[in-house]
């Protein structure tokens, strides 16, 4: 899996849309006091669709702070 995050001040800029994406598929999320984490099976459709939607305000999580 790969984690993507949105900064919560990104909410009006598609935020609100990719959290509604998210659980229209089913995907597993974190909401956190900053951002909404989602995580994205590695190379599937899903993942591909999500980063294009969303790339001018999401950012990769790096793997060691999948914590």
């Amino acid at each position: 899996m790969h984690c993507y995050g949105i900064l919560n001040s990104d909410l009006d800029s598609g935020g609100q849309h990719a959290f509604a994406w998210a659980q229209t598929h089913n995907l597993p999320m974190e909401a956190h006091l900053n951002r909404c984490r989602y995580w994205l099976p590695r190379g599937s459709k899903l993942e591909a669709e999500f980063v294009l939607r969303y790339l001018d305000i999401i950012h990769r999580v790096p793997e060691e702070d999948y914590v």
